[in-house]
């Protein structure tokens, strides 16, 4: 059983430098080939650079490509042309790994009926956070822990995911950005993946570790977060919703969810993380509304 893990980058060589080497230290069996995919979605070559002076350094078979197109989605799949191993895993280049990532990875697909595969993404942030944060936007900083057992789930984290080859086959790859609007490629795959009838099982022991830029952590960072959200979930959940009661192609419950949330920002005035929570769902519910509407005017 081999596997090629692809590594999805853009100009950020310290960040990858970090993630290779964490790479390093997972315990590999001889008996099952691995190598690393990195495609390089920028022009400038200091990744190129980077990895001239690593791979003389590295145990890792690493293959590098530079991806011109601009967008993650052309980089992911360019990178399957490249791959002919049994089992394809995906990850970013600010994620490390967990010494025993492989070794669970191997043990699950021992089971033949077993297609698809996600795991634990433990987010890793400042120690000092603003007053504004919560737990309950760690999936803002790409914490993803749906549960602690074992089982099925309805999203791959694309940080983490793992597919046999046949099934990317099959749904042939990432849609394209252009064609998909703001909706997420692991989302998106997943639900293409779940519509062919394969189940996407999720075991926390396949743990990686997402390391969140600093940079990132304002409100400006997680207000777009939950805009673009709310864009992915007016296009997600179109099929999940034909009975629903509408107003301009939006389910009436999202109306009532959002005057909710108004109120309990209203109410939370004086909680800085609590006011900021709901007032990012009203991020979220504007995101829907936006992306909804501008399907109409397509029409």
């Amino acid at each position: 059983m081999s596997l090629d893990l692809v590594i999805a980058t853009y100009n950020r060589p310290e960040s990858l430098s970090r993630t290779l080497k964490s790479i390093e230290a997972i315990e590999r069996p001889h008996a099952y080939p691995f190598r690393v995919i990195i495609a390089d979605n920028s022009t400038q070559e200091d990744t190129k650079n980077f990895l001239k002076n690593f791979l003389q350094q590295t145990s890792l078979k690493i293959f590098y490509f530079q991806e011109t197109t601009k967008g993650k989605v052309y980089a992911l799949n360019h990178a399957l042309t490249y791959s002919d191993a049994d089992l394809i895993a995906f990850t970013d280049d600010d994620i490390t790994f967990d010494s025993h990532w492989l070794k669970q990875v191997i043990e699950n697909f021992t089971d033949s009926n077993l297609h698809c595969l996600t795991g634990k993404v433990e987010g890793i942030c400042p120690a000092e956070k603003p007053l504004w944060y919560s737990a309950r936007l760690r999936v803002v900083i790409g914490a993803i822990e749906p549960s602690q057992q074992r089982g099925s789930t309805l999203y791959a984290a694309g940080s983490n995911m793992i597919f046999r080859r046949q099934v990317l086959k099959e749904v042939e790859g990432f849609i394209l950005r252009d064609q998909m609007g703001h909706q997420h490629e692991d989302s998106v795959l997943s639900q293409r993946i779940r519509a062919r009838g394969y189940a996407i099982i999720y075991d926390p022991s396949v743990a990686v570790y997402h390391h969140f830029q600093t940079e990132h952590f304002n409100k400006k960072y997680f207000r777009r977060w939950y805009l673009n959200s709310g864009k992915a979930l007016a296009e997600l959940n179109q099929k999940e919703e034909p009975h629903d009661k509408k107003i301009f192609d939006i389910p009436r419950w999202w109306f009532r969810w959002a005057i909710s949330h108004a109120f309990q920002m209203i109410f939370f005035f004086y909680r800085p993380d609590q006011k900021f929570f709901h007032e990012l769902q009203l991020y979220r519910f504007t995101g829907f509304c936006q992306q909804r509407w501008k399907r109409a005017h397509k029409k």
